[in-house]
């Protein structure tokens, strides 16, 4: 989040349409974002396109599209987590119920 809306540079780029959970691809489809960026990356960016020779857009579209494959791969790998800890609950759950339903008995009785 940018605190100071003052400091930063606009930049206009170009983004591609994503979908969500599986690897990003370009497209020919092209919107266009205003994003706006602290004023010292925004000169890293110039800086670096001029090095590389290569467009603040394609830069920007590099940085978004792996960016987003990183998150979309974490959260992958997260819910999978998630889901395989629960599985894991249910079988421990499972083997202990009739253990649990035998003490339930010797109270009740």
């Amino acid at each position: 989040m940018v605190e100071n809306p003052n400091l930063c540079a606009k930049m206009v780029v170009t983004h591609k349409n994503l979908g969500f959970g599986r690897p990003l691809e370009m497209s020919e489809e092209k919107k266009e974002v205003i994003v706006q960026i602290d004023s010292d990356i925004y000169s890293a960016v110039e800086e670096y396109c001029e090095y590389t020779g290569i467009s603040e857009e394609n830069i920007v579209n590099y940085l978004v599209s792996h960016s987003l494959n990183e998150f979309s791969s974490n959260y992958y790998h997260l819910k999978k987590g998630y889901v395989d800890m629960g599985n894991i609950n249910l079988e421990i759950s499972a083997e202990f119920t009739e253990s649990e339903n035998e003490a339930l008995s010797h109270i009740e009785d």
